[in-house]
């Protein structure tokens, strides 16, 4: 059954909607968030492998165990080459499986909200087929503020000094988050309506213009149960890295960590689309059924 819609948008409702399709379908999105971990999981693997091969680095002795005596001459055999391009491939590989699962995750939730079922395959081949777009909105945003915070903090460190750099970061981080909010559901809009890609992020932002400040709720909501979730996490991993030492330690604590991460994230994405509908719904009069009639 779907779930009836409101007259306005509201925090709760987005919220008390994401949380319910979490929890009714958390294996499908969670596969969907999965995907976006796949870079990061195949560089973390090959990190454990690097760090298993060279004796004293990265390891965590075990209660009442001596650390190791670790060789700083040993850096010098590491192919820092190598290392460097496996950190370029896996942010690359990780935009693109971002940009799919990302826009599985919206097809799942609007099929959900409409009460149809939320079958992976089919969400995942909806992902694909907007990837690219998907690809070059995200790459925008997110590269986009790297570079610019970039360029600020470097010019403003070499032209003034360095406190007045890190000062400066400060109304910066304002101005991304505020542009964060407002791009908030470009990728829904992609999935949906499918536009270029600046065309996307001008339909986040007139969708979201006159609702940042609820945007922002859901935001802050949404980041403080992941807060207390991964609070708890922490806790896990330092007694794992302490109690079993060495290299299962940092297995389990990494292990935990990406699950965390993992769901946090699929809470977000789902989030998202569900706003994404709310807005359309309060600003534009469309329902989910208007707005799913695209996919049949």
């Amino acid at each position: 059954m779907a779930i009836a819609q409101t007259q306005r948008f509201l925090v709760g409702t987005v919220i008390s909607q994401t949380f319910t399709a979490f929890f009714s379908k958390i294996l499908p999105f969670g596969g969907f968030a999965l995907i976006g971990f796949v870079p990061s999981l195949i560089f973390l693997a090959g990190y454990f492998y690097f760090i298993f091969n060279f004796v004293n680095f990265g390891g965590f002795p075990g209660i009442g165990e001596p650390g190791p005596a670790f060789n700083p001459d040993d850096i010098d055999a590491f192919a820092w080459i190598w290392i460097a391009a496996a950190i370029f491939v896996d942010v690359i590989a990780s935009i693109a499986t971002t940009a799919i699962w990302l826009a599985a995750t919206s097809y799942g939730t609007f099929q959900y909200l409409r009460g149809q079922p939320v079958r992976f395959w089919d969400s995942l081949r909806r992902g694909v087929s907007v990837v690219l777009p998907c690809i070059g909105a995200t790459a925008l945003i997110f590269l986009g503020m790297l570079v610019t915070g970039v360029i600020v903090f470097w010019g403003l460190y070499e032209l003034v000094n360095e406190v007045v750099a890190f000062l400066a970061m400060i109304p910066l981080a304002v101005v991304f988050a505020i542009i964060f909010i407002r791009l908030w559901v470009t990728v829904p809009a992609i999935a949906v309506e499918r536009p270029g890609v600046f065309a996307a992020l001008q339909r986040s932002w007139d969708l979201t213009r006159g609702h940042a400040w609820r945007v922002l709720g859901i935001i802050l909501v949404m980041w403080a149960g992941t807060v207390g979730v991964s609070l708890v996490a922490g806790v896990v991993v330092i007694f794992a890295m302490i109690g079993l030492g060495g290299m299962t330690g940092m297995i389990v604590g990494q292990s935990v960590n990406i699950v965390v991460s993992l769901l946090a994230n699929a809470l977000y994405a789902i989030a998202a689309a569900v706003a994404y509908v709310e807005l359309r719904r309060a600003k534009e009069g469309f329902g989910i059924e208007d707005i799913a009639a695209v996919f049949d």
